[in-house]
């Protein structure tokens, strides 16, 4: 049956993505939740689908570490039921703690604590299930821009992978108690997943950026990782009135993977609108400006800047004019601290 939660309970955590989340305060959200549900047949098979796989993965083990975190959450000041609070133990002498591999709920947006590494495990475990899965790279500006946006949070909360694309989210992450282990930047992973699509056989197709951009991207990826096939390639654009063209297109060079470069949260919503038309992607991710990095249109910050985390700040300097998004990051900090002070006390 498909679930409508409110993102303050604990059923978000015992659900997982098998849910749409809504604020229990926001009654305007929760009529257009249930509006959508009602409505949207593919949406109720879609969370029926997770929910059964959730059942399958499910292990009385995991569902303790959920709920007794959730119950921390809830207790706030430690008078609860929680085990880092209440010394509640299950059998033997080590206390449960939350499951390390799920995601961390930063203003209700799933960040997944992975490396690098541990992303592309994911890609590839992905690439063996006869669906398509959604990766979104969040960093603060997403998060804040999602708290204006109800349909792009949906999108982020459904996505089977949020990679910490932001330093941002590492270090709040802190705050929480659950600290994120790396940034993951996505226009870094992309050429990892192009090499392993080389590797692999996987076709990938680049859709998305300024007229021109994703060909001469497409050249470069083939040129570093030999073997690599590229579907196709078509700026396009998220225009509604274009989609199913685009999608007909997608669907006739049959890709395994698909870059969308449409900026967020264009590309998320372009992504989740279609996950159920692209019928061979089995990997679709919201890539940015990356393609504009690998075409050479743009230069990414100098390593060094990139390891201290102030590649933003980089940014900033040779592009003056996005001094308008930076203000989501104080924004994001302060919002995100007040959080984290009611969830872990």
């Amino acid at each position: 049956t498909p679930v409508l939660t409110a993102t303050n309970s604990s059923l978000p955590e015992v659900a997982g993505d098998a849910a749409v989340l809504v604020e229990a305060t926001d009654t305007a959200a929760i009529r257009a939740g249930i509006a959508r549900l009602v409505a949207d047949p593919a949406l109720r098979q879609d969370l029926v689908r997770r929910g059964q796989a959730n059942v399958r993965r499910f292990t009385w083990e995991a569902a303790a570490r959920q709920t007794l975190a959730a119950l921390d959450r809830a207790a706030g000041d430690g008078a609860g039921l929680g085990h880092g609070r209440s010394g509640l133990r299950p059998y033997g002498s080590r206390a449960l703690t939350p499951d390390p591999q799920s995601p961390l709920r930063i203003l209700s947006v799933p960040i997944h604590p992975v490396t690098m590494a541990g992303a592309m495990d994911r890609l590839v475990a992905f690439m063996g299930e006869p669906r398509l899965h959604q990766v979104a790279t969040p960093n603060p500006e997403f998060v804040m821009a999602a708290q204006r946006d109800p349909t792009f949070l949906e999108a982020l909360q459904r996505a089977d992978l949020c990679i910490p694309d932001g330093i941002g989210l590492v270090l709040a992450s802190r705050w929480y108690g659950r600290r994120l282990p790396a940034r993951v930047p996505g226009s870094e992973l992309v050429h990892h997943l192009a090499g392993a699509c080389a590797i692999h056989g996987w076709r990938l197709f680049l859709l998305g950026a300024a007229p021109g951009v994703a060909e001469i991207a497409a050249a470069r990826l083939v040129a570093d990782n030999p073997g690599l096939v590229i579907a196709g390639t078509y700026a396009g654009s998220p225009d509604p009135a274009e989609n199913d063209a685009i999608v007909a297109r997608i669907n006739g060079s049959q890709p395994d993977v698909l870059y969308v470069a449409y900026g967020a949260p264009r590309q998320d919503l372009w992504i989740a609108r279609n996950r159920h038309a692209l019928t061979t992607v089995r990997v679709a991710i919201g890539v940015g400006g990356a393609l504009d990095f690998i075409a050479g249109r743009a230069v990414r910050a100098p390593r060094w800047l990139r390891r201290l985390g102030l590649e933003w700040f980089y940014r900033l300097l040779r592009e003056p004019w996005r001094w308008r998004r930076m203000l989501a990051l104080p924004h994001f900090a302060w919002a995100a601290w007040r959080e984290s002070r009611r969830v872990v006390g």
